[in-house]
Order: C-alpha cells, then sequence, then structure tokens
C-alpha cells in the first residue's frame, strides 16, 4: 500500500502509467528498465523485483440512466519479489484476469450505485407523502387550497430554519394515530 501511495504521489511508475492512459499495460522488470528511476528504488526497497499496471475498462452507469456511458478510471497493480516475474504469457494471462475483475468491479460499482439511487429515492417519496399528508391536515383545519397549505408550511419551514419535511413530520407527530407511514413496497 505505502509503494502505491507513493507512486500516486510521486506520479511515477507503472500504475500512474496506465491510469494516465498511456499504455494498457506497464510493465517494470528491474533489471535493464530505466523508465521510473525512483520508482524502481521504492520498489526495491519494498523488497519487489517486478511490478505491473493493467488498465481495467470500466463502464459504469455512473448518472443512473442506464447507458453505462462512464468510463471509471481502474487498475489492477501486481507485485513479484523475481526481477523478471512478468514473461509476455503472464503479461496475456493477467490481462486476460483484468478483463474479468473489471467486469466484476463494473457489476460492484453499478450495483452500489442503483441501491444508493433507489435509497434516494425511497427517502424522496417519503418526504414527500409527509408534506403531502401534512398539507392535507392544514388544509381541513383552515379550509384552504393545497397551495396555501403549501405555502404554510413553507413559510413555518423559514421562519423556524428547518427543512420542509421536518415541519411537515412535526405537525404529523402531533396527530392522535401518531404518523402515517408511506408503504412504498416495503
Amino acid at each position: 500500500m505505502e509503494l502505491l501511495e507513493w507512486e500516486q504521489h510521486a506520479e511515477e511508475g507503472p500504475l500512474h502509467e496506465v491510469l494516465a492512459g498511456h499504455h494498457p499495460v506497464a510493465v517494470l522488470q528491474r533489471n535493464g528498465d530505466f523508465r521510473w528511476p525512483r520508482y524502481s528504488t521504492q520498489l526495491q526497497l519494498a523488497g519487489f523485483g517486478s511490478a505491473m499496471g493493467i488498465r481495467l475498462r470500466v463502464a459504469t452507469d455512473a448518472d443512473g440512466d442506464g447507458t453505462g456511458a462512464a468510463d471509471t478510471p481502474a487498475a489492477l497493480a501486481l507485485f513479484a519479489q523475481d526481477a523478471k516475474a512478468f514473461p509476455l504469457q503472464v503479461i496475456a494471462e493477467a490481462r486476460g484476469f483484468a478483463g474479468l475483475a473489471a467486469k466484476s468491479l463494473e457489476v460492484a460499482v453499478n450495483l452500489h450505485s442503483a441501491r444508493s439511487t433507489a435509497t434516494d429515492l425511497r427517502s424522496a417519496l417519503d418526504s414527500r407523502t409527509s408534506i403531502n399528508v401534512a398539507c392535507g391536515v392544514i388544509m381541513a383545519q383552515n379550509r384552504c387550497s393545497y397551495h396555501e397549505a403549501f405555502s404554510i408550511l413553507a413559510k413555518a419551514s423559514s421562519h423556524r430554519n428547518i427543512k420542509v419535511r421536518r415541519v411537515a413530520e412535526d405537525i404529523l407527530d402531533k396527530l392522535p394515530e401518531g404518523p402515517p407511514r408511506a408503504h412504498f413496497g416495503r
């Protein structure tokens, strides 16, 4: 981890190279590779002889619209004690593994995004329900329209310097039956 942090800070090394988009795979084999002299020293101090960075192509649905258009920067870092641990065959196999890792990461990121969106939507629906029911209570008490009831809530919110949802929940907490609850697929 310290080596990865050093590489990120120094902006030098195979992982930095692939994340910058310069190459899909970057390999440092300490003996005879002079591209990153400071990184090579750090690699040796960490007890490694070789390092490889492989860019992961992770298309995520960052905006939640289902298009999967955003490309999330990600990479796989591999380290070995041997100074020549990554011959062409190993690089090819690592690239195949990176493809599987990218798909797994993509699914995990999209699942997290979908769950987060669902939580946000549920919260919005719950808030809207509280506001609408509180407006109904105000309408019944004051014999006014929905627009006027919402205006009363908004003024109370502004006056008390709290969210409209909180004012609505305070009103509903005072109902004899207690606050009604939304039932959105629970």
